[in-house]
């Protein structure tokens, strides 16, 4: 059964391109043997998954969310999967809170204090990035590092009150570097519980603007 509470979001991309849709809970998922409660769900929207309707297969997708609370076996000869639930099977479902999607935006050029002065080399900042150059000047030193740009922004959200748009990079959260973090920990402050408060600093066209706002359940 779902419940009444529903949400217009951006589901992610699909062979059709950008995917929206409705998010909801669900009373209980059953999977095999396994029930899941308080489940989240997400109906996209027809229009948006055209392409992938044309595959009379398939039926739907399994999240992510669910697939995590299972040790999988995939039995390809015979055809099966053998599920066994791991220590994340009772956590509850998180979803994101903010209304931010992320993607990675390349990279920029970070400035910061240089302890060593006087040292020029090259060193791996990031796997995602690969190899950055890392270049001193005076007391600074200068590297590349990873950019993460809002690509999705949902109207309303507690993001999209304060003023946050699409196309802003986001320079520090939380009152630290967001290059310290990799995506799947940035997202994760969007799961945060009610209540907690996310700060941002962001570049819009090469202004500094800063944000705060509070996550809130609207499911």
């Amino acid at each position: 059964m779902c419940q009444r509470n529903t949400l217009t979001i951006f589901l992610g991309r699909g062979l059709s391109g950008s995917v929206y849709g409705k998010s909801a809970k669900i009373d209980k998922f059953s999977i095999g043997k396994f029930n899941l409660k308080n489940v989240n769900v997400a109906f996209p929207d027809a229009t948006s998954i055209s392409f992938a309707r044309k595959f009379k297969e398939r039926s739907g997708a399994i999240s992510g969310e669910v697939l995590k609370r299972f040790n999988i076996i995939f039995d390809y000869p015979k055809g099966k999967i053998s599920l066994k639930k791991n220590r994340n099977f009772s956590e509850p479902f998180y979803y994101n809170k903010s209304g931010i999607s992320l993607e990675h935006d390349g990279v920029r050029v970070v400035k910061s204090v240089e302890k060593n002065r006087g040292i020029s080399r090259f060193q791996s900042v990031n796997e995602s990035v690969a190899t950055s150059s890392l270049i001193s000047s005076g007391s600074y030193k200068y590297t590349l590092e990873p950019s993460f740009k809002i690509v999705e922004l949902r109207i309303d959200s507690q993001a999209f009150r304060p003023g946050l748009q699409v196309g802003d990079v986001i320079l520090n959260i939380n009152n630290r570097h967001v290059h310290l973090y990799s995506m799947q920990q940035i997202i994760q402050m969007f799961y945060g519980e009610d209540g907690k408060r996310v700060r941002l600093i962001i570049d819009r066209q090469g202004v500094q603007k800063k944000f705060e706002f509070k996550l809130e359940s609207l499911l």
